[in-house]
C-alpha cells in the first residue's frame, strides 16, 4: 500500500460543504500519530470536541472529527471521516492510518 502525502490545513474554510463519508474505529493516540494534534479545537456549534482537516497530494480534502461523542476525545475510538462526494476522502484517510480501504471503516456514502 502506497504512503498518502498530505498537509494539515490552517484554515476550516477548506472545509466547508465537506460532509460524512464514513468512519473508523480506532484511538485518538492512533489518530495522533498518523496526522498530528489535532488541527481545531471544538466548534461553533458544539457538536465537534476535535478536527483534523488535511490536504492531500491530489487535492483531496478530508477531515477527521468527533461528532456529538460524550466522550473525551482522549477516549474516543469512533471518528468521522468528512469529504467532498467527489474525492476519495475516506479511502485517503485509511490509507495513510495504514489500514486496507477495503476492510477497514464503514462506509457512509
Amino acid at each position: 500500500m502506497k504512503a498518502m502525502q498530505f498537509v494539515p490545513c490552517d484554515n476550516r474554510d477548506r472545509a466547508d460543504g465537506t460532509s460524512l463519508c464514513g468512519s473508523i474505529d480506532c484511538s485518538y493516540d492512533e489518530v495522533v500519530a498518523v496526522f498530528g494534534v489535532p488541527d481545531f479545537y471544538g466548534s461553533d456549534d458544539d457538536k465537534v470536541k476535535v478536527e483534523w482537516i488535511n490536504r492531500f497530494e491530489d487535492g483531496t480534502i478530508a477531515t477527521i472529527y468527533d461528532y456529538k461523542s460524550d466522550l473525551r476525545p482522549e477516549a474516543n475510538q469512533d471518528w468521522h471521516i468528512g469529504g467532498f462526494r467527489d474525492e476519495q476522502a475516506l479511502e485517503k484517510v485509511l490509507c495513510a492510518m495504514g489500514i486496507d480501504p477495503e476492510q477497514g471503516a464503514s462506509d457512509h456514502g
